[in-house]
């Protein structure tokens, strides 16, 4: 009987012990103060898996942290954040997905956390389009060079519409002409030899916004000079005077006055026709042609019957300037020693 008492006894404390064992575990379980990785301790002091667009990536956990930028979660459970795959990108944090990066571009690795990481290909450029402002690789206009995401432009003026949108060119310098017909088509055109422009803008609709110039022609080079391209014009007499004049709405180069002997032509329709013109022989050696009205005329054909009166010479007698006789008679000094 001792011996049975002393075995009971020996067997109701190990019963006591499993039961205090038991409760504790309970206890603890049901008091909860961390969590394994990828969990967190919730309102009631159970551990749950972290939510989409989080994650705890430490050994024990108490809570869970948003996905960091470049990365993303689509579900709930203890999984880590996952990184934006090639040519993807998130820039935000706690995000279940990463942005698609625009057409003709891509990332060269993953886990991009801008759209800065998604390079537009060779040829064209990224710019923000529409309302609200969507990122495009847009085509990059004819006369710029676009790579690696950086775009230069050309000769002109140009600037971006709002912080980063198109191109757009805003004036030229002169010697060109300002096209933009189209975005792929602005271009400052320089001018070519034998021709010239004073106005990029002329030929414009200025009563639109944005402009409008379309392609058109340089002027033409009047045949009294040389034009070597752009804005660039010589006379070809030497001590002949030009000016700028409107001519149909354009800057123009008119002749204003040729040296003594020669002739001024100058049309009223056509500038291309301006030129300094030798009488030959010379009769009007002291008549410096001048626009309008002296040694004046309007086409190249008109030039001898000038000469042969010296039209609108200052101090003229019937047409000739003092001292001169018309061709075939002898000079008035001349006639006063016969």
């Amino acid at each position: 009987e001792r011996v049975g008492h002393a075995v009971s006894r020996q067997g109701a404390g190990m019963q006591y012990l499993f039961v205090l064992s038991f409760c504790l575990i309970v206890a603890c379980c049901a008091g909860a103060t961390v969590c394994p990785t990828g969990h967190f301790l919730n309102s009631t002091q159970d551990c749950e898996p972290c939510h989409k667009g989080s994650e705890c990536t430490n050994t024990t956990c108490i809570s869970c942290t948003p996905c960091p930028i470049g990365t993303g979660k689509s579900f709930d459970g203890p999984e880590s954040c996952t990184p934006c795959p090639a040519h993807f990108y998130q820039w935000e944090e706690g995000k279940t997905s990463c942005y698609n990066c625009p057409s003709f571009s891509g990332t060269l690795s993953t886990g991009s956390a801008s759209f800065v990481d998604c390079i537009c290909e060779d040829g064209r450029y990224i710019a923000a389009i529409g309302e609200p402002p969507q990122w495009e690789c847009v085509t990059c206009p004819k006369v710029g060079q676009c790579e690696d995401n950086t775009a230069m432009f050309g000769d002109g003026i140009w600037e971006r519409q709002g912080d980063a949108g198109l191109a757009v060119l805003l004036s030229c310098p002169a010697g060109f002409l300002l096209f933009n017909r189209t975005h792929d088509d602005q271009q400052c055109y320089l001018c070519p030899v034998n021709s010239y422009s004073l106005d990029a803008m002329e030929g414009c609709d200025k009563s639109v916004t944005p402009f409008s110039c379309p392609e058109r022609d340089c002027i033409d080079c009047p045949v009294g000079g040389f034009c070597s391209g752009g804005d660039k014009f010589q006379p070809s007499v030497f001590n002949s005077e030009w000016e700028e004049e409107i001519f149909n709405g354009k800057r123009t180069i008119r002749v204003k006055r040729c040296p003594p002997s020669m002739v001024l032509v100058r049309s009223e329709d056509d500038p291309t026709l301006d030129n300094c013109v030798v009488c030959d022989p010379s009769e009007c050696v002291q008549c410096e042609a001048k626009y309008p009205g002296v040694m004046h005329a309007e086409r190249e054909a008109d030039v001898e019957a000038i000469c042969k009166t010296c039209d609108g010479c200052p101090g003229a007698v019937d047409g000739l300037p003092d001292g001169f006789a018309a061709r075939g008679s002898a000079p008035s000094f001349l006639l006063m020693l016969a």
